[in-house]
């Protein structure tokens, strides 16, 4: 009788976690926020 093997020494390794590919926030890539239009700031 030939005993399998355990399939969890075959399995890849579970990908990390999304927020390593996620992009950073919009904020990373949003321009600085204008002056104010009449305060100036």
């Amino acid at each position: 009788m030939v005993y399998a093997p355990p399939p969890v020494y075959y399995a890849p390794p579970p990908p990390p976690p999304v927020a390593y590919y996620a992009p950073p926030p919009v904020a990373y890539y949003a321009p600085p926020p204008r002056r104010h239009y009449y305060y100036g700031w």
